[in-house]
C-alpha cells in the first residue's frame, strides 16, 4: 500500500501583454498570481492472493490441478479531487474554488498456470466500470455552488443529480474514455 500526501501551488508571473512599439509600453502590465497550497493525497494498494502448487484435493487432470497454481491481483487506486478556480480572470482575492470529484478505480488480473512457462489470464481494467465526467458545454453552470442562486454544495464532474440530468438529457453529457478494458490471453514465457 502506498499513501501519497501532495502540497501543490501554481501560479504565472510576467507581462500580459508585450508590443514591440515602445510608445505602448506603458501599456504593458506585470503580473503575479499564485493560487493557494492544495493538497492532493492519493492511495494506491496492490493485494495479491495465490494458491499453492500442488493446491487442491484429487489427482490431476492432463497435469494440472484445477485449484492449484491460481494468482489473484487487484490494484485499488484513489486520488482527491483537488480543486480548481472558477474566475481565473477575477482579482485572486475574488476567486472561487470549485471541489473536483475524486477518482477512483480497481483494476483486477487472473492468471492460471497450465503448464512450465504458460499462464491463461484474464486482466479487467475499470473492473466496476466506473465513469468520469469530461466536460460539455454549459455544464458548469448546470451546478449549484454555495454562491449561486439555488446553492449547494456540488463538485465538479457529478452527474447523478436530477438537475444536471435535466440540462444535458439530449446526449451532450461527455464521458472521458475510461471504459472497462477485459483482455483474455495466454503467456508463455521463454
Amino acid at each position: 500500500a502506498n499513501y501519497n500526501y501532495m502540497i501543490q501551488s501554481e501560479g504565472s508571473t510576467g507581462l500580459d501583454v508585450l508590443y514591440e512599439n515602445a510608445i505602448l509600453a506603458d501599456e504593458q502590465w506585470a503580473t503575479f498570481v499564485q493560487s493557494r497550497a492544495e493538497t492532493l493525497p492519493s492511495f494506491r494498494s496492490s493485494i495479491t492472493l495465490r494458491t499453492p502448487v500442488g493446491f487442491g484435493p484429487g489427482p490431476a487432470i492432463l497435469g494440472i490441478k484445477p485449484l492449484a497454481e491460481w494468482r489473484f491481483n487487484t490494484i485499488i487506486t484513489w486520488r482527491d479531487g483537488g480543486k480548481f478556480i472558477v474566475n481565473q480572470s477575477a482579482d485572486p482575492e475574488d476567486w472561487l474554488y470549485v471541489h473536483r470529484v475524486d477518482r477512483k478505480m480497481v483494476d483486477l488480473y487472473v492468471s492460471k498456470r497450465i503448464a512450465k512457462g504458460a499462464n491463461l489470464y484474464i486482466n479487467v481494467q475499470n473492473l466496476f466500470d466506473i465513469k468520469y465526467f469530461n466536460g460539455a458545454s454549459g455544464y458548469g453552470d448546470s451546478l449549484r455552488y454555495p454562491w449561486t442562486t439555488p446553492s449547494g454544495n456540488d463538485k465538479y464532474g457529478e452527474y447523478e443529480r436530477w438537475y444536471v440530468a435535466k440540462r444535458h438529457r439530449d446526449g451532450y453529457l461527455m464521458w472521458n474514455s475510461n471504459k472497462r478494458d477485459v483482455f483474455i490471453g495466454i503467456r508463455y514465457m521463454f
